[in-house]
C-alpha cells in the first residue's frame, strides 16, 4: 500500500534530512513542503496526506 506525506519544516536543513530519511521507502510518497502555518493548512487541505511530518517550532508563529 502507498502513502502520501507532506513535511511543514521552515529549516532547510531539517526538510532535506528527513527527506533523504524517507527515500529508502518507496511505498511513502512525497507530496509537498510548506514553510508556514498558513501554507501548511492550505498544504493539507490540498494533498489530503496520510501522514504529516510537522516542525513544532515553526518560526512564522510567534508572529500571529
Amino acid at each position: 500500500m502507498k502513502y502520501s506525506y507532506i513535511i511543514i519544516e521552515d529549516e532547510k536543513a531539517a526538510y532535506q534530512n528527513l527527506l533523504t530519511a524517507m527515500s529508502p521507502y518507496s511505498n511513502y510518497i512525497y507530496k509537498g513542503l510548506a514553510t508556514t502555518v498558513k501554507d501548511g493548512i492550505k498544504l493539507i487541505y490540498q494533498s489530503k496526506p496520510d501522514l504529516i511530518f510537522l516542525d513544532i517550532q515553526l518560526n512564522d508563529v510567534l508572529h500571529m
